[in-house]
């Protein structure tokens, strides 16, 4: 199922083959310089978040199996009826928030009923889960560029010819009825362990060790010290990581010993299977064994040094594939920790409620990264801009000392 929630970050390859006139809010009058659908990733994630605390909310109604049906069915018809958009405001709406909203409804439930098998597994359970969610990119990115462009023709000044673009519906509808496929698969298999029944119809969801206690619980949580801690630290600790994921391909078709449909594909295709997927398997299991702080601390060292030394490493095809996948690799330990933590902590609400409104910092992560490039831009190019960004994970990293 996580692979069709995860196919939100083949966005970096798939904007390329985007037609220009959905490209922008105003059409293909204003197609150039930086695109508005550069935001698509920010804009799914967003709705991702509202649709987080949806999930848990219909687990003890509906149960793990028809809550994670309910979003994979959007997931699916949302990309389905993108296909038929004709401009950006009405692709967003479906791809972004139908899409989105569905990958947040079903999002934790193979976390809640994986970690129902293996209670002292969190971090790793998480990351298990989530793993698909950080491979898909690296099978549909291939699959994407197989059906668009399967001669492997190269951009030109950063378009490609018409007959690409003319492909972009049958794209979104063989995308779509595939995710559709995967997520109703996974959703069969949303059955906790024989000692652990399906919740009762309005019973609380009990992930973590303490009780819920009063209406006003969740409200104390959200605004409690850890959790706001916690939530910068995903703020600072993701921006990076997220706006490599949305922009690499962009920024590799700007210079001509990077530029190539294929090789560019090739290397979202390793960032998403040897990055995003690998890290949150060891990301998350790392933090079970030697504990969260520790290992925040060596994510975000390692985020830092990456980033301040991307510009140099993109000098060679090599340097550039290795930097962008360790980035993801960062940032896909990110997406597993800090759903692991949060289950580990005692809160006094569900902590699958709490985690719900926690994740909006990755959507404000995601939304912010682009936002902050655009105007770093103007201000001093591109050296400013990851000599910034490679300071953010060190904000997270002085404030996991105060958790």
């Amino acid at each position: 199922m996580h692979l069709s929630c995860g196919s939100m970050y083949c966005w970096g390859n798939l904007l390329s083959y985007m037609p220009p006139e959905l490209k922008y809010w105003a059409g293909a009058a204003a197609a150039t310089g930086v695109p508005d659908a550069q935001f698509v990733l920010a804009y799914t994630i967003m709705a991702q978040t509202i649709g987080m605390p949806i999930g848990p909310y219909l687990y003890p109604i509906l149960g793990a199996r028809k809550t994670a049906l309910l979003g994979s069915v959007l997931m699916g018809s949302g990309v389905i009826l993108a296909s038929y958009a004709t401009s950006l405001a009405t692709f967003v709406p479906f791809f972004c928030v139908m899409f989105g909203l569905g990958v947040g409804i079903a999002y934790q439930m193979p976390i809640l009923t994986g970690t129902k098998w293996f209670p002292k597994s969190k971090g790793g359970v998480s990351g298990a889960v989530i793993f698909g969610m950080g491979a898909s990119a690296f099978f549909f990115n291939k699959l994407a560029t197989a059906i668009v462009n399967p001669t492997g023709i190269n951009p030109v000044g950063g378009l490609f010819p018409a007959s690409i673009y003319a492909s972009w519906p049958k794209l979104l509808r063989t995308l779509g009825s595939i995710y559709l496929a995967c997520g109703l698969i996974g959703a069969s298999f949303q059955v906790p362990p024989p000692a652990a029944a399906e919740p009762e119809k309005g019973a609380a969801v009990v992930v973590s060790a303490a009780p819920a206690s009063g209406g006003n619980s969740l409200l104390a949580d959200i605004t409690s010290k850890p959790f706001v801690t916690m939530w910068l630290m995903i703020i600072s600790a993701a921006i990076a990581g997220l706006n490599i994921a949305s922009s690499y391909k962009l920024f590799g078709v700007r210079r001509a010993h990077l530029n190539g449909d294929a090789y560019l594909s090739l290397i979202g295709g390793l960032a998403s299977l040897l990055g995003n997927a690998a890290g949150r398997i060891f990301w998350g299991t790392r933090s079970d064994k030697l504990g969260f702080k520790r290992t925040i601390l060596e994510l975000t060292a390692l985020q830092a040094a990456c980033m301040a030394s991307y510009l140099t490493l993109s000098a060679t095809r090599l340097g550039f594939g290795f930097v962008t996948v360790t980035m993801l690799f960062c940032m896909g330990g990110a997406f597993a920790m800090f759903p692991g933590e949060a289950l580990r902590r005692k809160w006094k609400s569900p902590a699958a409620n709490v985690y719900g409104f926690m994740f909006s910092a990755f959507a404000l992560a995601a939304l912010g990264g682009p936002y902050v490039t655009k105007f770093l831009m103007t201000m001093g190019g591109e050296k400013l801009v990851f000599g910034v960004l490679s300071c953010a994970p060190l904000v997270a990293m002085a404030l996991s000392r105060t958790l």
